[in-house]
């Protein structure tokens, strides 16, 4: 069997026991693992070895592609479906059963400071959408939350008088604002905001006044990477710029791994060891 028609068989059995945002995962995931295999002359479900994941990891891993996180994720994806095929009896033996040796240290593409003020000035600033997106772009940059932790943030969530923000999920904290920050709030708060309806939502879409999904907000972001010529910049680039930025101007480690939501120092080490070779200052 083919790998599109066994991961289309896969991804019919998780659509009856899953919910669907989880479905939509898969899918994604296993669309990247089918272009892997289409590029390495792997045809067959049969064909894939354990070898196979390792190299699947080394190609997620390459510059501009995904984290490290993200690789890890996708590799976890491809595992479980191989793991399903095998159960099938479309395999042999499972090629999921030997553990992924899996690099290290791995960093999406991070823009320069340059690169972060083009991204930021890319909205179009006489459109009411403009203004929306290009406050959400410097709330980003900012403050280095996650997409779904931005997704989250709710007008009452804002304490602009402490000059922080209340970041939600399991691990919840109070994320400090910058100055300038703030006050772009505060315009944003007293000029935009209202025009998006009365939601409690942060960032509103023009559409129904609904707030802007996780989704949303990635397709923003690599759209307006497009518009400035950088096709590989998504929001977890930009909360590496943040966390880059910070390193290169001399905050501590450990302030950094907080404003991160880091649970290990050892995660925020990444940005440090990557600090000098990663990024170009000019």
């Amino acid at each position: 069997m083919t790998v599109g028609q066994s991961q289309a068989n896969f991804l019919a059995s998780v659509m009856t026991r899953r919910a669907f945002r989880t479905w939509k995962a898969y899918r994604h995931g296993l669309r990247v693992f089918q272009s892997f295999c289409e590029g390495h002359g792997l045809k067959s479900v049969e064909e894939i070895r354990p070898e196979d994941l390792e190299g699947y990891f080394r190609w997620l891993s390459e510059p501009g592609r995904y984290s490290e996180r993200g690789c890890r994720h996708l590799v976890s994806q491809a595992r479980i479906w191989l793991k399903w095929a095998t159960y099938q009896g479309l395999m042999q033996e499972d090629p999921a059963r030997a553990p992924v040796r899996c690099c290290r240290g791995v960093l999406v593409a991070v823009p320069t400071p340059a690169q972060m003020l083009a991204l930021l000035a890319a909205p179009a600033p006489d459109r009411l959408c403009g203004r929306r997106d290009r406050m959400l772009l410097e709330f980003l940059y900012g403050t280095g939350l996650r997409v779904q932790e931005c997704a989250d943030v709710k007008l009452c969530d804002l304490d602009l008088e402490r000059r922080c923000v209340g970041v939600r999920g399991s691990k919840g904290r109070r994320q400090p604002l910058g100055k300038r920050l703030t006050e772009s709030l505060r315009r944003y708060l007293t000029d935009i905001r209202p025009q998006f309806g009365e939601g409690e939502a942060l960032f509103c879409s023009a559409q129904g006044g609904g707030p802007l999904s996780a989704d949303n907000i990635s397709e923003r972001v690599s759209r307006y990477s497009r518009q400035v010529g950088a096709t590989s910049f998504s929001v977890g680039s930009i909360r590496s710029a943040f966390a880059l930025h910070l390193l290169h101007n001399g905050a501590p480690l450990e302030a950094v791994q907080k404003l991160m939501g880091h649970a290990s120092i050892t995660t925020t080490a990444v940005f440090s060891r990557f600090l000098a070779k990663e990024i170009s200052w000019t």
